[in-house]
């Protein structure tokens, strides 16, 4: 069981060293979850370092690791193979936007491919390594944002690119989809902890869902009310119209992913069952 320690920096006295003396670390910052902070923190560092690399240099290259990545997101959530080329156009396509200038095809190819090759760090997952403050041992964390999988597509081979589970926990944590996909993103988020086994996460993701439905049932009475104090002025408003529009499509794209996950739950409960040992079976054993 951790104990809450509560640290006070208090004003330094004259003639005493300001220092925590014969104090460990341990008893100074919790332990507990340490490394798992620390880990959720190195999520970023693969887009951070894109704009280190010189072969991107003046290419806009966080940003469009950023955007690259969205991109892979928004095709998950519309249960679409998203695929090595679909990124790669995308990536020239947005290019020239970002330079605000002409590129020619052979550029845009050229950082498209050096940007899917360091965001997917060549097929190996990232690693870093860090020191343990309590322990002084070198521990490392290694993880992928993006995994790549082979693909036939209509007799075609290729490669399909898919967020990880730390991908997503990266762009969980972002402002955008807190407010706008936060939703969907847990959905899919509980879809692969249910494919993985990973079913203590999952029946916790269950729970935040649950937070996240009342939620967006007290922003609907909000707007109820809002309505009802502004019938004609509500009524005759194009934001409230593209609310209305925004909210059905919403709607309607999560309960298809809820009866996805049904059908998910259910396949996954009979395969275990099917894969239980029977009572004969553990007879013989």
């Amino acid at each position: 069981m951790s104990v809450q320690r509560e640290i006070r920096f208090e004003a330094q006295q004259e003639g005493k060293p300001r220092f925590f003396s014969g104090l460990k670390p341990a008893e100074l910052i919790p332990a507990d979850g340490y490394k798992e902070r620390l880990a959720s923190m190195f999520d970023f560092f693969p887009l951070y370092e894109l704009k280190q690399k010189t072969s991107l240099s003046g290419y806009c290259a966080f940003e469009l690791g950023v955007c690259l990545l969205l991109f892979v997101l928004e095709k998950m959530l519309n249960h679409s193979h998203c695929t090595y080329e679909d990124c790669e156009e995308f990536i020239c396509r947005l290019l020239p936007r970002m330079m605000g200038a002409e590129t020619s095809r052979e550029e845009e190819m050229q950082v498209a491919r050096k940007l899917l090759d360091e965001i997917t760090n060549r097929g190996s997952p990232f690693a870093y390594t860090f020191i343990n403050p309590f322990d002084g041992e070198e521990q490392q964390v290694k993880f992928r944002l993006l995994e790549q999988r082979p693909l036939n597509l209509y007799g075609r081979d290729t490669i399909a690119l898919r967020l990880t589970e730390k991908g997503l926990e990266m762009l969980f944590k972002s402002r955008e989809i807190y407010r706008d996909l936060h939703f969907s993103v847990m959905q899919l988020y509980l879809d692969q902890q249910i494919r993985r086994g990973i079913f203590d996460g999952a029946l916790k993701t269950v729970n935040e869902l649950e937070v996240a439905v009342e939620g967006i049932e007290e922003e609907c009475r909000r707007q109820r009310e809002h309505v009802r104090r502004n019938v004609i002025e509500s009524l005759g408003s194009t934001d409230y119209l593209k609310l209305l529009r925004r909210m059905e499509e919403q709607l309607q794209r999560e309960q298809e992913i809820f009866d996805n996950l049904k059908e998910l739950v259910k396949e996954t409960k009979q395969r275990l069952e099917n894969e239980a040992p029977g009572p004969e079976t553990e007879g013989r054993t």
